[in-house]
């Protein structure tokens, strides 16, 4: 058994986890229905080549401009934000991108198993640990938020400055929400003021949106016209 959970490939080093990923590409489409050894250490040897992208700055940059990336709206960038959360984007990789089955699949393992990248859990024990906590669906229960709207922030110095503060604090802003991707909506916030003790004021907050709001609508002058969503 202990065979089986030698997860870590072997050539991954020699052939380079991009490649490696399309060779598991190509063995997945057997795979996305089962839930047996061949599956967890699968998902194991995917999780090892994540491993590798997080930690190669040149793979991960070969990685990020692979031609299947070019029409991927959730497609990785070469930022150290992106590069942390090579585990999603090597799962997309190596499930494909053939419309909403793959994104389940994808949304599927990476639930399964983002807890334990997030905890620094090594790959070869991906396979035993996924074994152990009753295969990808259960962890993907598990790990799954419980309720409410999942909004991941993109990276600016907005985002870095709420992450800072650990207290309680009352905000005013602009967020622009980008279309979803791999199941999870990202936004980013484009401007806006934030305060611990008092409440922020709306007339402290106008200087910001105008300013913002200029800036938007010289940059969209040379854009064709939008439709406003309907909410």
């Amino acid at each position: 058994m202990n065979a089986i959970y030698e997860c870590a490939p072997q050539n991954l080093l020699e052939v380079g986890a991009t490649t490696y990923l399309k060779n598991v590409r190509s063995q997945m489409v057997q795979l996305l229905t089962r839930t047996d050894d061949s599956l967890r250490v699968q998902l194991g040897q995917v999780y090892a080549a994540a491993e590798y992208l997080r930690d190669d700055v040149d793979q991960w940059q070969a990685f990020c401009e692979q031609d299947e990336w070019l029409n991927f709206k959730g497609r990785p960038r070469a930022t150290t934000a992106h590069q942390k959360n090579a585990l999603k984007h090597a799962i997309r990789f190596a499930v494909g991108f053939d419309g909403a089955k793959a994104n389940s699949t994808v949304h599927r393992y990476n639930n399964a198993m983002r807890g334990w990248w997030q905890e620094g859990v090594a790959a070869q024990e991906i396979p035993m640990l996924l074994e152990q906590n009753g295969g990808v669906e259960k962890m993907k229960r598990a790990n799954a938020d419980r309720g409410g709207l999942l909004l991941r922030l993109r990276e600016n110095r907005h985002a870095k400055s709420i992450n800072k503060e650990t207290r309680q604090f009352d905000a005013i802003v602009v967020i622009r929400v980008f279309e979803s991707a791999d199941g999870i909506r990202e936004a980013e916030i484009m401007t806006g003021i934030a305060s611990v003790k008092k409440l922020p004021l709306i007339e402290h907050f106008e200087p910001h949106f105008e300013e913002w709001h200029d800036r938007e609508i010289r940059a969209k002058k040379a854009m064709p016209g939008t439709r406003a969503p309907t909410l």
